[in-house]
């Protein structure tokens, strides 16, 4: 049901590839998001469901495997038109997070969205993701533009977007509700000219 573009796109292992800021060597796959992986893509959720809540609004919907299985098909759905791409961050051949383009538009233009297993954080792993899933973006889906949001209060994510030199355009006001308040959120983006020159 995925778009045959999406098909197998990284899932050559990692392995070997050093990150700065981190001594461990990362191995791990992106795989194109399946229905297969619903049980434990629902149990993975389950278990960071209080960290994600913190920063992710749709993460306090997630009460059923019903609801996971609702978002994979509606993901498919919207990568079948083009819309999104969604892949499966996997470690040893297991589900530890998932990363993905969506709202991509016309005028060729993208977000990417992440989260991964607290206990796979602080290793370099969603670093090296979004790049791939930029060099995903900007080669395979042809986009121009890239943004990133996150939430102001958290650096963790904030950092990611820093630490690949994507341009930091401003701050939204109050522009994502959590847990029943207001929070500011940065706004990241980069250019398709951009990241071909990149020096990182």
């Amino acid at each position: 049901m995925y778009c045959k573009k999406t098909k197998n796109l990284y899932n050559k292992s990692m392995t070997n590839e050093k990150f700065s800021n981190s001594p461990e060597k990362l191995d791990f796959n992106l795989e194109p998001l399946a229905l297969e992986n619903l049980k434990e893509q629902y149990n993975l959720t389950v278990k960071n469901k209080e960290l994600l809540k913190q920063w992710l609004p749709w993460a306090e919907k997630v009460n059923s495997i019903e609801d996971t299985e609702k978002f994979i098909t509606e993901s498919l759905e919207k990568q079948a038109k083009g819309e999104m791409s969604i892949f499966g961050i996997k470690k040893d051949s297991k589900l530890i997070g998932l990363i993905d383009i969506h709202a991509i538009t016309s005028e060729k233009k993208g977000k990417i969205g992440y989260w991964l297993d607290e206990d796979e954080q602080g290793k370099g792993i969603i670093t090296l993701a979004t790049k791939k899933i930029l060099d995903h973006g900007f080669n395979a889906l042809k986009l121009n533009r890239i943004v990133l949001i996150c939430a102001a209060r958290n650096e963790k994510s904030c950092a990611v977007p820093k630490r690949l030199n994507f341009t930091k355009e401003g701050i939204l006001r109050q522009a994502m509700l959590l847990n029943n308040r207001f929070e500011d959120v940065e706004l990241w983006s980069m250019l398709k000219e951009e990241w071909i020159n990149r020096k990182i």
